[in-house]
């Protein structure tokens, strides 16, 4: 990160997502036009850019200023998108085609990731309840995910779950994502991998 442009980018979008209750938007243009908010995956992302570029630049002012924010965030979208509450966002995603389910890999993945982010905040922050919390949350997301998403017969992570939770494979790249944001078993991994680099 450089440290004026990444904290310039992060503000402004931190600016219109407290318009919008915390949801992250999509786009900006560059005369400051919103347009439109997000899909499902881009509010965690904001939350581990965030934790990113605290790692970078050490900058306690900065996170002070963002973490509420990326609280009322998760909050937000684990309010809104969770209807069935078994906590995956449902909604759009990073990777859509007709027919794949409600709630995508990419927006589970990344949501892992979020949690792991904001348990680390909250400690930079002397906040140790909400790093306990955030930090058992992460836990129980992994072990939940590992059975919901992992299709041990095609030896690979869904790209999507349907509205009863069964698993949707459409052989999109979007099945890297468990093993870029953390939450795959370390076998799981390894197994997705080697099939992903055999084709």
């Amino acid at each position: 990160f450089r440290s004026e442009t990444g904290r310039g980018v992060l503000e402004d979008l931190a600016f219109y997502a407290g318009q919008q209750s915390g949801w992250v938007p999509h786009e900006i243009t560059t005369n400051g036009r919103f347009l439109g908010a997000g899909n499902r995956q881009e509010t965690p992302q904001f939350v581990m850019t965030v934790w990113r570029y605290f790692e970078w630049t050490g900058d306690v002012a900065f996170l002070k200023h963002m973490y509420p924010l990326c609280k009322q965030s998760l909050d937000y979208m684990l309010g809104h998108f969770d209807s069935n509450g078994n906590g995956y966002l449902e909604g759009p995603g990073l990777i859509e085609r007709n027919g794949m389910g409600l709630e995508k890999v990419d927006a589970a993945a990344y949501l892992f990731g979020a949690y792991k982010a904001m348990s680390v905040l909250a400690q930079r922050l002397g906040e140790q309840q909400d790093s306990l919390r955030y930090s058992d949350r992460a836990s129980r997301f992994r072990t939940r995910f590992n059975h919901d998403w992992w299709d041990p017969e095609a030896q690979m992570w869904a790209n999507s779950l349907d509205n009863e939770g069964h698993r949707q494979l459409y052989g999109y790249w979007s099945v890297v994502f468990p093993m870029e944001s953390g939450p795959s078993d370390p076998d799981n991994a390894y197994i997705a991998l080697r099939k992903t680099q055999d084709g």
